[in-house]
């Protein structure tokens, strides 16, 4: 993170993503996708820290961000899988059926 080559923090945090490590990769991406604006790793990054979101079981942040990416990012190749795990968040976060 005390890197100052937005490149380096971008390829660690698709390393750490791939190795698993949601927690790290979502720090790196957070602060990364601002500064990468209109690039194709934006996209990517966005997408993957929707992810980062979901695996930490924070459903209704991953659910607004992919939302964000579908909403940003229509034509990706991405945006019929963000589109359906935007659905997947609000059902992961509904309560159970018994509680009604």
């Amino acid at each position: 993170r005390k890197s100052t080559d937005i490149k380096e923090k971008y390829d660690a945090a698709i390393n750490y993503y791939q190795k698993k490590e949601y927690y790290k990769a979502g720090l790196l991406l957070e602060e990364i996708i601002p500064l990468i604006t209109g690039t194709r790793e934006q996209e990517i990054a966005k997408f993957y820290y929707g992810y980062c979101h979901f695996y930490q079981k924070q459903y209704s942040l991953a659910a607004y961000y992919f939302q964000n990416f579908y909403e940003t990012f229509r034509n990706s190749k991405f945006a019929e899988e963000a589109r359906y795990m935007q659905v997947r968040s609000l059902y992961e976060d509904s309560p159970p059926f018994y509680l009604d």
